[in-house]
């Protein structure tokens, strides 16, 4: 499972994430949702040859397992035991098993700001919408917001992270010698390897720039999705280090610069 930013551009945040929403609905309403499409898994005459197989692989666990979890699948009908265990659904022609899903589904839950509240920094005299923080997350910091105009927003690079970001490279990929414990704790933590930097963002001062500016995972504007690679699960990008880095470069300048003073601006912390 991940949580991942995406930047809304436009009106009704909510309703531009609708169309791309997994669909936890019911079977019923599964069948009837115009944005699911039906996975076959096998024919409905292959079901009593499905269920044997599935009994032959964990006829132990039958055999001796105290637990009714396994006991029942001793007597129940083919049927029961791909409705109760799989959740697989039978079509609407009754032809075919298996899955009703969204193929354009991003999320199963999000949340203005969340994770990342306060991501967007006010200039000064001006307001915006904050969320409410996710996990982990502290309130937002004052002149910053999750959602606002952007002629409100200051978009200028944060030198403060910029120096910082800047440590971080001497430390981790250069290997340089911490300082202090603040400085060994920066680095104790972190899961990607330095060769994973070095072929995103290729020197330190690419990377501090790109990350001291603002820039979200995925885009949504007119109600097209744009990403550098699909979010699978733990936070892992289905994008090469280098295709991150390529969507980071110029972020401003392809999705802000151009638009109206007066055009809404959201980030959402999004889940899948």
């Amino acid at each position: 499972m991940s949580h991942y930013t995406v930047l809304i551009i436009g009106e009704d945040p909510g309703a531009q994430l609708e169309p791309f929403w997994e669909l936890d609905l019911n079977r019923q309403e599964m069948m009837e949702d115009n944005r699911a499409v039906f996975d076959p898994s096998f024919k409905v005459e292959d079901l009593e040859k499905e269920f044997e197989k599935f009994k032959e692989e964990h006829k132990k666990e039958m055999e001796e397992s105290k637990e009714d979890y396994w006991k029942k699948y001793k007597t129940c009908s083919a049927k029961k035991w791909l409705d109760n265990w799989s959740g697989e659904y039978l079509n609407k022609e009754g032809t075919h098993y298996g899955y009703y899903r969204n193929p354009n589904a991003k999320w199963d839950w999000h949340s203005l700001g969340g994770r990342w509240t306060g991501s967007l920094k006010l200039k000064k005299g001006r307001r915006g919408e904050v969320g409410e923080p996710g996990l982990g997350a502290s309130r937002a910091k004052s002149r910053t917001c999750d959602q606002a105009r952007k002629g409100d927003i200051d978009f200028s690079s944060d030198k403060k992270a910029y120096k910082g970001f800047i440590r971080f490279w001497e430390l981790y990929v250069e290997g340089k010698k911490p300082k202090n414990k603040e400085e060994q704790e920066i680095i104790k933590h972190e899961i990607y390897k330095k060769e994973y930097f070095l072929a995103q963002f290729k020197t330190k001062e690419r990377y501090a720039q790109l990350q001291s500016e603002f820039s979200t995972h995925a885009v949504l504007k007119d109600g097209e999705w744009f990403e550098s690679g699909k979010m699978g699960w733990w936070g892992m990008s289905s994008a090469t280090p280098k295709q991150e880095g390529e969507f980071k470069e110029g972020f401003y300048d392809r999705w802000i610069k151009d638009l109206p003073d007066d055009m809404l601006l959201s980030v959402y912390d999004c889940h899948i």
